[in-house]
């Protein structure tokens, strides 16, 4: 082992493009004197801003109006199929079920001894309707549509279960 020579190594030196992009990322110093990491206030800080954006968002979005608002399409939806349905009833040559009077009645589900509105079962059964339309949150025996005639024999048929509108109709 003869000679050892004391040698250091050669400093590697960082390319300046590198170099700069080091040079401006934000570092902390610790106790020992490094440079790593984020502090607890910044931390703080971005957590409170995500939680801020969040909920801003979610009011945004607002999900139970969505869901009124698509149930309200929904009753809609039926009130003009039930009003087509009758309508086309009577185009065939039909009359108005006698149970439909100037006064609105709720109109019953297909298989409902119970109730006491108007009977549209005959719509099901001609193959007018394929089932008839039940609101998405009615209970009970009827269907939570109404229907009633005008003094013009016109049709009305609505929803009064309206969320975000009081009441649905359609008239012919």
């Amino acid at each position: 082992m003869g000679n050892a020579e004391n040698t250091t190594l050669p400093s590697v030196s960082m390319p300046p493009f590198s170099r700069r992009m080091h040079e401006g990322l934000p570092r902390h110093r610790h106790g020992d004197g490094t440079k790593e990491g984020f502090t607890l206030i910044e931390l703080i800080v971005v957590l409170g801003i995500i939680g801020i954006l969040t909920f801003i968002t979610i009011v945004a979005i607002n999900p139970q109006r969505q869901l009124s608002a698509a149930r309200d399409a929904n009753r809609q939806s039926d009130v003009n199929t039930i009003l087509n349905a009758v309508s086309q009833f009577l185009i065939d040559g039909n009359t108005l079920p006698p149970s439909i009077t100037a006064t609105a009645r709720e109109i019953c589900r297909p298989v409902a001894p119970g109730c006491e509105g108007v009977d549209l079962t005959v719509l099901v059964t001609q193959n007018y309707l394929t089932d008839l339309p039940v609101d998405p949150l009615a209970t009970g025996e009827g269907t939570n549509y109404f229907i009633r005639t005008t003094g013009n024999s016109r049709v009305v048929v609505e929803a009064p279960g309206g969320e975000l509108t009081a009441s649905i109709m359609a008239l012919r």
